[in-house]
């Protein structure tokens, strides 16, 4: 579910408003934020609060992105939503090989 919100953030940056190299750089700023600050947050805060903190995140300023039209708003949406998302995507990958025995690990990180 995360990685379909992932891809799906960046497959959609292409039918943002404004310019598209200024959204991708947006993008680009929110992934490296977020996965950098996930792997600091998730030894301090813990696993399951930085991937909700991360999901709920992106879920607001997705809602944000939609309502709001402002060109400059929807660049700040855009880095927030991908900075939450890369946050949850990158603590998923340190959050399922703990939760799951061995034999089932690789499976369940496929589907979450």
């Amino acid at each position: 579910m995360i990685g379909s919100v992932f891809y799906g953030i960046i497959l959609n940056l292409a039918y943002s408003k404004g310019s598209f190299y200024i959204t991708c750089f947006c993008s680009f700023a929110g992934e490296i934020t977020g996965e950098l600050s996930s792997g600091f947050l998730a030894g301090s805060l813990g696993r399951i609060k930085v991937l909700c903190m991360g999901c709920f995140l992106c879920g607001i300023s997705m809602i944000f992105y939609t309502l709001l039209d402002s060109v400059v708003i929807n660049y700040v949406c855009i880095y927030f939503a991908t900075l939450g998302i890369a946050g949850a995507f990158n603590v998923k990958f340190i959050y399922t090989p703990e939760l799951y025995p061995n034999k089932w690990k690789y499976i369940f990180v496929d589907y979450n």
